[in-house]
């Protein structure tokens, strides 16, 4: 599991829809959507996320590897994904970087908590 930041409610939406939510990877530079795209923002963990997301944003868990589905980026201080995947859903705390599983979530400091997914 590594981690990504993204804009909270529209995530949540994603999530919450009958189709898997995907974090998008590297783009070739023919790809008709996206062309050149390095591949999304990652970090290896929920903590070193969390310091990199603005109000209305959160950290979200991506099922891929890290520096085997990722390589550093030239564009800031985290990785970028190279291969399409799978956003396992948020996390909870920024202490911790557990992932919410039902039940009351603890929202970090100036975030509100997820709603249940």
């Amino acid at each position: 599991m590594i981690y990504t930041i993204g804009h909270r409610d529209s995530y949540l939406k994603c999530l919450s829809g009958p189709e898997p939510c995907m974090k998008l990877g590297r783009r070739g530079p023919d790809d008709p959507r996206n062309p050149g795209y390095p591949g999304g923002s990652v970090w290896e963990t929920a903590a070193d996320a969390w310091p990199h997301c603005p109000e209305g944003y959160w950290v979200f868990g991506v099922e891929a590897g890290w520096r085997t589905d990722t390589e550093p980026s030239r564009d800031g201080p985290w990785d970028d994904l190279l291969v399409d995947s799978r956003i396992a859903g948020p996390v909870t705390e920024r202490r911790g970087g557990q992932l919410a599983a039902g039940g009351r979530d603890a929202g970090p400091e100036g975030f509100d908590s997820p709603p249940r997914l």
